[in-house]
């Protein structure tokens, strides 16, 4: 820790002094500001329980401030000391000369800003966790950390009016390069966690939809769609794509996936089974409401496309019907006992007859004119 501020102070006062001297190539030296931090977090990493354990609550509110100290005094500087570097290590002097007389006319560098986001993100992530971690046990650890990405990526996107820099200087940087990614990964964790964890928030009750898991994955579905408009609205950038598909499709697969495991996982919390495949799979209970709720979804799609007339969302919806039916008769009446076997049938024969009254096929689309 005091390795660490002493070196990253010592850069600062070098880029601080540099102006004092009329010394500009001392701005140089601000550039071993990013690498240090870097090594100094791997250090941390490797050699620490937590990133501010032995002084780094300390060292790293230290050197983070004198960090985006200089690059908030020197960030035209340290994009012409980059391109002056570069050009000096490459060994040509036509491109010294060149960035001589265009020195000020391009933006100031992105990577530090991302660079800085993303040391936050590890150290507060990883600190969050371990603290909450010594706490309690279960899910919340990795609710804690997943839930401090989400903080950092909800501050990109709102806190622009309290943070007119870097936040709203570099809008297009902390969009593209920052909240847009975090959020993605963000999203494949708890995907990966809603499917393969049992989501256990001990010392509290397990409640459906109300769980940590479920209301993470709320928080970071808003967090997406709030992103994806001024995502979109910036220029050409790696995840405009995405901020500009459709995610219909996408939101469907992932909600149904997650609303199954969700299923499990009451199961399991409330009728015991153990959290395996093979005794998830042979449970009565599981496979009855998996039955009826499949059949909920699949009715809310086919309603959907009435409502909307589209009909690709209607064929969807009765495709998962369909699959619903093909259980009802390979799975459910071949294992379960008479009881689940009648809730299976009748539950979802009551849903069929509602689809005939509230969502009947909509016609097609008409065609559209041709235009040249």
């Amino acid at each position: 820790s005091a390795s660490l501020v002493f070196a990253v102070a010592s850069f600062g006062a070098a880029v601080a002094a540099a102006g004092r001297l009329r010394w500009p190539h001392l701005n140089t030296l601000g550039l071993l500001i990013p690498p240090t931090l870097v090594a100094g977090t791997g250090v941390s990493l490797a050699t620490q329980d937590h990133p501010l354990d032995l002084y780094g609550w300390a060292a790293w509110p230290v050197s983070l401030a004198v960090f985006y100290g200089c690059l908030r005094r020197r960030e035209r500087h340290l994009w012409e000391m980059t391109a002056w570097l570069r050009a000096r290590l490459r060994g040509d002097a036509g491109d010294v000369l060149a960035f001589d007389s265009a020195r000020g006319s391009a933006p100031p560098p992105s990577w530090p800003h991302v660079l800085g986001f993303w040391l936050l993100a590890v150290i507060a992530s990883v600190e969050v966790g371990w603290q909450v971690g010594q706490a309690v046990d279960g899910v919340w650890p990795l609710i804690a950390a997943l839930a401090a990405g989400l903080v950092l990526a909800d501050a990109v996107l709102w806190g622009d009016r309290w943070l007119s820099w870097p936040l709203d200087a570099a809008r297009r940087v902390y969009l593209a390069f920052c909240a847009g990614p975090m959020l993605v990964l963000l999203a494949v964790a708890l995907f990966g966690a809603g499917v393969l964890s049992d989501g256990n928030p001990r010392p509290f009750e397990f409640v459906p939809m109300l769980n940590p898991l479920a209301l993470l994955a709320a928080g970071v579905l808003a967090a997406g769609f709030a992103w994806r408009r001024p995502a979109a609205a910036e220029a050409d950038h790696p995840l405009k794509r995405l901020a500009e598909a459709r995610w219909s499709p996408v939101l469907a697969v992932t909600g149904t996936v997650l609303i199954t495991t969700e299923t499990a996982r009451t199961v399991h919390h409330w009728r015991g089974v153990d959290w395996e495949l093979e005794a998830l799979v042979a449970s009565t209970t599981l496979q009855s409401a998996l039955s009826v709720i499949w059949a909920v979804i699949a009715l809310s799609g086919m309603v959907l496309g009435v409502r909307l007339a589209r009909q690709v969302v209607w064929i969807a919806g009765a495709s998962w019907m369909a699959v619903v039916v093909a259980k009802l008769f390979l799975v459910d009446l071949a294992n379960l006992g008479a009881v689940s076997r009648v809730v299976s049938f009748l539950g979802v024969g009551v849903l069929l007859l509602i689809v005939g009254y509230l969502a009947p096929v909509p016609p097609a689309a008409p065609d559209q004119p041709h235009q040249d």
